[in-house]
């Protein structure tokens, strides 16, 4: 059922599903930050996040990770994801451990476009930062960011949150399989029973398990890395 989804349709079910209200905030801020353009009367902390991310103020959004008002501290931490360079990157590792949700939520997101994601200590950040997560919606935020790194090395701990026991952990996580694989998640649902899904499961490790499959992505992440050294999506 879900592979024959659209990828719109998709993402309107990640929205709509179940996600949770940290993500949805999330979400919300995502579509300020990368909008055509700002309100009239924008929140002034806000407002002052998006001039500094025009201004490609690193050092200024870094030191605004540190706000007390969560919502100016996540839209701090998105936008150092645009910004990118190593102070952004160092922020983001020092998110992974920020107490508020919606900032810890985001830090995996952040993380993934600013690494190198052909860097396997890099991927290894970030599945540590899965595997450590309490809440689902601090997971999720994690899963996403191993989907916007394309990290082919996390393919086997994706399938395993496959079958986790909360249905948009799970939702997400097939999400995140398509995403990095390019490949349908097959005979897989989300609602079928756990005995059912583990079988799916299994199926798409054997599928993945091809070493020459691997070697040509890798290959592949290389020659985008040479054709834009900067960009990390």
């Amino acid at each position: 059922m879900w592979s024959v989804l659209s990828e719109d349709q998709k993402r309107r079910l990640m929205l709509i599903g179940g996600v949770g209200g940290v993500l949805i905030a999330g979400a919300a801020l995502f579509f300020f930050l990368s909008g055509p353009s700002t309100p009239k009367d924008p929140e002034p902390g806000l407002a002052g996040i998006r001039k500094m991310e025009q201004n490609r103020d690193a050092e200024g959004l870094a030191k605004a990770v540190q706000d007390s008002d969560e919502k100016k501290a996540t839209a701090a931490l998105y936008s150092l994801g645009s910004v990118g360079g190593e102070r952004a990157q160092q922020a983001a590792s020092q998110a992974f451990s920020d107490p508020r949700p919606m900032v810890r939520a985001t830090a995996p997101l952040t993380y993934a476009r600013v690494a190198d994601r052909t860097s396997p200590q890099a991927v290894q950040t970030l599945q540590n930062f899965v595997k450590e997560q309490k809440t689902n919606d601090t997971l999720i935020g994690g899963l996403k960011g191993l989907g916007v790194m394309k990290a082919w090395d996390s393919l086997p701990q994706v399938l395993d949150y496959m079958n986790h026991d909360d249905r948009s952990v799970r939702m997400t996580a097939g999400h995140v399989f398509e995403e990095i694989s390019y490949m349908k998640v097959g005979s897989y649902n989300v609602d079928d029973p756990p005995e059912k899904r583990l079988a799916s499961i299994a199926k798409l490790k054997r599928n993945i398990s091809n070493p020459a499959m691997r070697k040509r992505y890798m290959e592949w992440l290389q020659e985008v890395k040479q054709k834009n050294p900067s960009a990390q999506k």
